[in-house]
C-alpha cells in the first residue's frame, strides 16, 4: 500500500519552513535533491501559521512550499498541525489545555498538552482540518495525511470526567453492574450516583511512593486506573476519527496516519482511526538491539499480523532529548533504516531535514546540519542510503515478513502489572516481553507480536510472558490452540485476572491451570539483591541457572517437572514444567530465569516444530527475510563494531550494501547488506 501510494520508498523527513525565510526554502530544496530526498512531511506544528486568529485562514506560506516541493518532484505528507494549539486558542478557550494527574492545569507554550475531550478542542480541530482538506483536495502530490504527532498524553480535567462517565454508562449500563465488575465494596467505594466517579488522579486514589517501595507509585483502586487508560485511548481514537472524517469529507480515498512511540496508551485502540501505522524510532545508544526490533514487530501487528508500516521518524545523528547525546557511528544510519525495512517498514524518514537554530531541539540531528550544506559524514551516509533504497525499491513492494512464532504483548496486561497492587512493585511489562523476544531476535527467527485477542492458528509456537490479565475468550483460544497441537510457553504471573483486574477463583495461574497442568500455592517475591537457583533436568541440558524476581511454589496436576529450585524452603519443588494437553503442550516457567535458562527452555520448546532461523549467523548479526510471490529480500545488519562473517546459500545476489563473495558475506562493524532472490 505505502510504496504503491508514493511510487517509491519514501525517503526524507519533517521539514519546518515556517522557521526559515523563503531564500532558505529554495536552498533546502536544492540540498534535498542532492541528498536524494523524495518525500517531505510538512505542517506538523504550523496550526497558528495557517490560522492566526479565530475564523481566519491563511495558506499563503504553506501554498508556496507545497508548490516548490511539487515542482521539485518531491512528494508530500501533509500534517494536520493539531498537536500544537495556537496561543490565541489556548487563551480564548482555556479548557482546551490539559490538566495532569496532580490537578495542574497547563497553559500554552508546549505541544501535546491539549485535552482530547474538550468540546472546544474537538470543534476547532474539525473546523481546521476540514478547511485544510478542502483547500488541498485536488492536490495529487499529497500522498498521505499525518494526524497530530507522537500521541501519548493523558488528561484528567472536568471535561474528561464528564466524558469518562458517559463512557462508563455505555460500557456497564447500570451502576449495579459497574460496582459488581469493579468490586467497589472493597474499602467502601461503592458508587450510588454516576457523578461520584472521577478520573483516578492524585486527589482521588493515587498515592505517590506508597510505603517507600522502590520509588513506585500506588493506585489504591487499580481497576479504575486501568479503565481510565482504556477510556483515554478511546478518547484519542475519537479525536483522530474527527480528523480522519474531516479529511475524507473532501478526499474520500485519502490515507491517514499517526506516529507512535509506545508510551502510556493502548495503541491498538488508537490506531483504529489510521489507514497506515507509523512509528518514530529512537533507539538509545546502550539499548539492546532487540528492543527496536520488537517495537517494529509490534507495529507490524497493530492492524493485522504481517501488515507493513512506516518509519516516520529517525535521527540521522543525535537525539536531543537523551541524557547524553552521542552522534551515530559510521554505518549506523543505514543499519537502523535497513533493519526497519527488514522488519516490515516501507519507508525511511527522518526528523528532521534542516536543524533548528533555537528551541528544545536545536541540537537534534538533521539531514542538513547547522553548517548549511550536506558535505558532511551524515550527508554522505544519507546519500549512500538513498542509493540503496533506490536499488531495493523495485523489489520491496508486496513483500512481507512471515512468522511461525507469535509473542503475546497486551496493553491491558501492561496496565494490570504496572498499576501495582501486587507482591512485586518492580514491574516493567515491556521489558518482560522483550526478555523472551530476545531469544528469537538473537537467532534470527521471525516473530509476530499479537494482542490477547488474536487467532493463534497458523503459529507453531506461542510465547506469552507474564500474561497477567487474560480475558476468558483468549484463555479459550489458548486452550483450543494447545489441544489442536500447538506449543505454548508462559510464565509466572499469567492467567490470573480478568479485564477488571479481578483475580480468577481457584488459584493461579487462573484459567490456564488445566492447560499448564499445575497450580501455584504461593509466590515468593525477591528483592533486587536476592536470588535462587534452578536445577534443570537432562531435557534442558542439566545445568543450573540463577533466578529471582518471583518464584512460584508449584504443585503438579498433570505436568512433569523440567527443573526444580535449589534453595530456600521450596528447594526441590518444580519450577519449570511441561504439560501434554490434547495434541499439544504447554511449558510454564515459574520464575525469572537468567538469560541462559530462558535460552535452554526455548531451545527445548522449539524442538519438534518447524520454527527455524532465517539464516545461521554469528552473534550480533541480525537477519530478516521479506518474501513475496516473485522474490525474496534478505536484510543483514551487524549490530556490533567488529567484523562478522556470514555464510550465504546459493541463489542470493547482492542488491545493496556489502556483497558476498564465494558464498561468504563479510560485514564490517555496523555494516549492512540487502540480498535478492529472484
Amino acid at each position: 500500500m505505502i510504496i504503491e501510494q508514493f511510487g517509491c520508498i519514501p525517503f526524507g523527513g519533517d521539514y519546518c519552513p515556517e522557521q526559515w525565510d523563503e531564500a532558505t526554502w529554495q536552498e533546502d530544496i536544492r540540498l534535498m535533491q542532492e541528498l536524494g530526498v523524495n518525500t517531505v512531511t510538512i505542517n506538523v506544528h504550523s496550526w497558528v501559521m495557517n490560522q492566526p486568529a479565530e475564523g481566519v485562514f491563511d495558506y499563503s506560506k504553506l501554498d508556496k512550499i507545497v508548490d516548490l516541493l511539487t515542482d521539485a518532484g518531491i512528494r508530500i505528507i501533509m500534517g494536520t498541525a493539531t498537536t500544537a494549539v495556537p496561543n490565541w486558542m489556548g487563551k480564548k478557550y482555556p479548557e482546551i489545555m490539559m490538566t495532569d494527574i496532580n490537578d495542574l492545569h497547563y497553559t500554552t507554550g508546549r505541544r501535546e498538552i491539549y485535552c482530547t475531550n474538550s468540546p472546544d478542542y474537538r470543534r476547532e480541530v474539525k473546523t481546521a482540518v476540514e478547511h485544510l482538506a478542502e483547500h488541498y483536495q485536488n492536490n495529487q502530490n499529497i500522498k498521505l495525511w499525518h494526524m497530530a504527532n507522537e500521541v501519548g498524553i493523558v488528561c484528567y480535567c472536568d471535561n474528561c470526567a464528564k466524558a469518562y462517565r458517559r463512557y462508563l454508562r455505555k460500557k456497564f449500563g447500570t451502576l449495579d453492574n459497574l460496582n459488581e465488575q469493579w468490586t467497589t465494596a472493597f474499602w467502601g467505594h461503592t458508587y450510588t450516583d454516576w457523578e461520584q466517579i472521577d478520573p483516578p488522579k492524585t486527589t482521588t486514589e493515587f498515592a505517590p511512593n506508597m510505603n517507600g517501595i522502590d520509588g513506585f507509585d500506588c493506585h489504591f483502586r487499580s481497576t479504575e486506573a486501568i479503565e481510565y487508560l482504556r477510556f483515554f485511548s478511546e478518547s484519542l481514537r475519537e479525536c483522530y476519527e474527527i480528523e480522519r472524517d474531516a479529511i475524507h469529507k473532501y478526499i474520500p480515498d485519502a490515507l491517514v496516519t499517526n506516529n507512535f512511540q509506545f508510551r502510556t496508551l493502548d495503541y491498538r485502540r488508537v490506531c483504529a482511526a489510521s489507514s497506515v501505522i507509523a512509528y518514530d524510532s529512537y533507539p538509545a545508544p546502550d539499548e539492546h538491539p532487540a528492543k527496536s526490533a520488537m517495537c517494529y514487530d509490534i507495529c507490524r501487528g497493530l492492524h493485522a499480523p504481517g501488515k507493513n508500516f512506516m518509519l516516520m521518524e529517525m535521527t540521522p545523528s543525535q537525539a536531543s532529548w537523551a541524557q547524553t547525546v552521542p552522534v551515530k557511528r559510521p554505518g549506523e544510519v543505514e543499519l537502523i533504516a535497513l533493519k526497519g525495512l527488514g522488519h516490515g517498514a516501507d519507508s525511511s524518514l527522518f526528523f528532521q531535514i534542516r536543524k533548528n537554530r533555537s528551541g528544545f531541539e536545536k541540537f537534534h540531528g538533521a539531514m542538513i546540519d547547522h553548517c548549511g550544506h550536506v558535505n558532511t559524514r551524515t550527508g554522505r551516509e544519507l546519500q549512500s542510503l538513498a542509493k540503496k533504497l533506490k536499488a531495493i525499491e523495485p523489489y520491496l513492494s508486496e513483500t512481507h515478513v512471515h512468522a511461525k512464532v507469535a509473542v503475546i504483548l497486551d496493553f491491558d496486561t501492561m496496565y494490570g502489572v504496572e498499576i501495582p497492587c501486587s507482591i512485586q512493585k518492580r514491574m516493567n511489562y515491556m521489558n518482560e516481553v522483550e526478555y523472551y523476544y530476545r531469544y528469537f531476535n538473537e537467532r534470527n527467527i521471525a516473530v509476530d507480536i499479537l494482542p490477547a485477542t488474536a487467532d493463534l492458528s497458523g503459529y507453531s509456537l506461542v510465547v506469552a510472558p507474564m500474561l497477567y490479565m487474560l480475558p476468558e475468550s483468549f484463555g479459550q483460544e489458548i486452550t483450543r490452540y494447545v489441544q489442536s497441537g500447538g506449543s505454548f510457553v508462559t510464565t509466572y504471573y499469567s492467567g490470573m485476572a480478568d479485564l477488571n483486574d479481578c483475580l480468577y477463583p481457584g488459584g493461579y495461574p487462573g484459567i490456564l491451570k488445566d492447560v499448564c497442568g499445575l497450580w501455584v500455592e504461593e509466590t515468593d517475591a525477591l528483592t533486587a539483591n536476592q536470588h535462587n537457583r534452578v536445577k534443570t533436568d537432562s531435557a534442558l541440558g542439566g545445568q543450573d541457572y540463577s533466578c529471582g524476581f518471583m518464584c512460584d511454589v508449584i504443585h503438579l496436576t498433570g505436568a512433569k517437572s523440567l527443573g526444580v529450585y535449589a534453595e530456600d524452603f521450596y528447594a526441590g519443588t518444580p519450577c519449570i514444567c511441561e504439560n501434554s494437553f490434547g495434541a499439544g503442550r504447554a511449558i510454564y516457567i515459574g520464575t525469572k530465569l537468567e538469560a541462559g535458562g530462558v535460552d535452554a527452555v526455548l531451545d527445548y520448546a522449539v524442538q519438534g516444530t518447524d520454527v527455524a532461523p532465517v539464516l545461521a549467523a554469528p552473534a550480533g548479526v541480525e537477519i530478516c527475510l521479506r518474501e513475496g510471490e516473485k522474490h525474496g529480500l534478505l536484510f543483514l545488519v551487524n549490530n556490533t563494531t567488529d567484523l562478522r562473517t556470514v555464510a550465504i546459500p546459493s541463489g542470493w545476489e547482492a542488491l545493496a550494501g556489502e556483497a558476498p563473495e564465494n558464498g561468504v558475506l563479510i560485514l564490517s562493524g555496523k555494516g549492512s547488506a540487502v540480498l535478492l532472490r529472484k
